[in-house]
Formats: C-alpha cells, structure tokens, sequence
C-alpha cells in the first residue's frame, strides 16, 4: 500500500490542530484560517482513499503529534543590534523612540551616526546601520533619509555623523522618516 494516503491524513490532522492552536502564530506566518482550509482538504482526500475509521485514526495520532510543539518560540528575545554601540548619537534608540511615539520626536533636532549613502534619484540619501535577526542571510539595513543642507562630500559607506530636525514625509504612498536641514560629518558622532 502507497504511503501517500497515510501522509495525506497525518497532514490533515498535522494543519487542523495547528490551527485551533497557538502553533501557528509561533511557526509560521500562514494565518490560521488557510491552514485550517488546507487541512480540512487533506482530510477530505484521506477520506477517499481510506476508510473513515482509518483516516480517523491517522488524523487522531497527527493531533497527539502536535500537541508536543510548542505554544510559542523557545528563544525569549532576539538581539538585533549590534553590543556596545548606544550612545547619544545612537540611531537605533532614535528609530525605536519613532516607533513608540513619533508624535514627541518629530520637530526635534536629532544626531545619529551611520553608514552614509548619497542620493540616487528618485531615492534621498540616507544614513542606516546594519541589523541581523540570525545570520548574514536576514541582515537588512536600517536609517533614515537625508535631506541635507549643504552638499555632502562623504562617499557611499563611509561611516557619517548626521544632524538634523526628525520629519515625516509620503513617499509614493509609504511613509518615510526623515533628517531634513541636515548637517553631515565625514566621521561618527561623538
């Protein structure tokens, strides 16, 4: 006999338990409702090629599998930032002070330090640092856009400390944060 009807079950009962719990909001980023559907699929499939006492059983015996999963990730929290570089200048407690409560820093005057990249139009120029979740695979880079005053000479990934007022802008329908009338020196802030 195929094993493919023995996995059709095991799967259905795999995704119909993991819907009903918080597995899946811990393992994966499918929303509940679809694994549900994908579930009851595989059961009606198994449904057609067993009996409904053996698709039963298999389904019953996934259900008691996934019970074992967790509820929830096994690490508590994950470190995105580089150790040893908060400061005053520091760009990340600024993006994190945006998040919390961007009505308080927009309108004031900030000083970041960061990797400096000029504009490329239709793009502004920005400052950012680099974060990574796991591994270099997932690192993605992070900052804000630049508007500066004067003209810049710092070239494309020099490390650049950037003054200037916190702004809000629309960019083609996404919402960017910004240092506009900013000032930019060819070496990090102090």
């Amino acid at each position: 006999m195929s094993a493919r009807p023995f996995a059709c079950a095991a799967i259905a009962g795999i995704a119909l338990a993991a819907s009903i719990g918080d597995t899946t909001r811990a393992l994966v980023a499918l929303p509940p409702l679809a694994i549900a559907l994908f579930g009851a699929a595989c059961a009606t499939l198994a449904l057609r090629l067993f009996s409904a006492r053996t698709s039963a059983t298999m389904a019953a015996a996934a259900v008691a599998a996934i019970a074992l999963l967790p509820g929830s990730l096994p690490v508590g929290h994950v470190l995105t930032r580089a150790a040893g570089h908060e400061g005053s200048a520091d760009l990340f407690r600024l993006l994190d002070d945006v998040d919390a409560a961007p009505q308080r820093v927009l309108g004031t005057r900030a000083s970041v330090s960061g990797t400096w990249m000029p504009a490329q139009p239709p793009r502004a120029a920005t400052v950012s640092r680099r974060i990574m979740a796991c591994c270099a695979a997932d690192a993605v880079d992070v900052g804000l856009d630049v508007l500066p005053a004067p003209s810049v000479r710092a070239g494309s990934g020099q490390t650049v400390c950037v003054s200037g007022v916190v702004s809000a802008r629309i960019i083609g329908g996404e919402l960017r944060y910004a240092l506009v009338r900013a000032l930019v020196r060819e070496r990090p802030c102090r």
